[in-house]
């Protein structure tokens, strides 16, 4: 199905990402990419992640979490995708058992 999957430890904070498949898919291009250029990549996944492309649809109506801004693959996630939200990384209103809960301070903040 997917070539690549991930691995979200949020306890570390880290991210495991892994080949799927051996058919001709090396990870070296992404490696190198990380080692020499990690600010920028991470200063680019802060900036462009922020809004979502079906703002203001997915910040109303789905948590701040579709398929576009914050799901992952469902082989990688134990969870289905359930309880993400952008508020986690920038702050904002979650629901958590059923109740809001207001995050001041995101990961990224």
């Amino acid at each position: 199905k997917d070539s690549m999957a991930e691995l979200i430890l949020p306890s570390i904070p880290a991210i495991f990402i892994y080949a799927t498949t051996i058919q001709g898919l090396t990870l070296g291009s992404l490696s190198t990419m990380f080692e020499q250029n990690y600010s920028y990549f991470i200063r680019d996944a802060m900036e462009e992640n922020e809004v979502c492309t079906f703002d203001p649809i997915c910040q109303e109506h789905h948590g701040s979490s579709c398929f576009a801004c914050t799901h992952i693959s469902d082989i990688s996630c134990t969870h289905f995708n359930h309880d993400l939200s952008r508020a986690y990384l920038y702050g904002g209103t979650v629901i958590h058992n059923n109740q809001d809960t207001k995050i001041k301070i995101g990961f990224w903040k």
